[in-house]
């Protein structure tokens, strides 16, 4: 088989081209993933009072994403201007 021969064999003219073209198709979906991340909003706790009855409340605040699972948050209150106590 001659040069000229060879570049006319479409086989062997584009098998380096395919080689390319599979390995950027590959490279571009390993890169998806990481296209594919959690948008978030910068929130705050957001802080939510309902009062239940005259001597009650409910109290309840937003959990961020980034929270570990085992978060724990201490609750102070301050009553006529004494100062606050843990609840």
């Amino acid at each position: 088989m001659g040069y000229i021969e060879t570049l006319n064999d479409p086989d062997v003219f584009y098998r380096p081209f395919a080689g390319a073209f599979l390995l950027s198709v590959c490279c571009f979906f390993l890169a998806l993933p990481a296209l594919a991340q959690r948008q978030m909003e910068r929130l705050g706790r957001g802080v939510v009072v309902l009062h239940t009855s005259s001597t009650q409340a409910y109290i309840g605040w937003r959990l961020l994403a980034t929270d570990p699972t085992d978060v724990g948050f201490n609750l102070y209150r301050s009553a006529n201007g004494a100062p606050g106590g843990k609840n």
